[in-house]
């Protein structure tokens, strides 16, 4: 089972780490960059929670088929819901 962490503004994947780590120990984990944050690519100009989630789920989707737990922070907490 796949665990994703996503992230607060203005933090990056790294807001995660360690709970990333923890919980690696029995599922696959990843922490998302989200759209103009860390590594990823500049945010569009009027990208919406919801062009977000859905470019979280690009992501999810790449790496894993099976069933999901989705972890946000602030933002992220809002994406997690859209995604939902």
């Amino acid at each position: 089972m796949l665990m994703v962490f996503l992230h607060s503004t203005p933090d990056d994947h790294r807001l995660w780490m360690f709970q990333a780590s923890h919980f690696s120990a029995w599922f696959r984990t990843i922490a998302v960059d989200l759209p103009g944050y860390g590594r990823s690519g500049p945010a569009q100009k009027g990208f919406s929670i919801s062009d977000v989630a859905d470019a979280a789920w690009e992501t999810v989707d790449r790496i894993s088929t099976g069933q999901v737990i989705v972890h946000g922070n602030s933002m992220g907490s809002m994406v997690a819901m859209q995604m939902a």
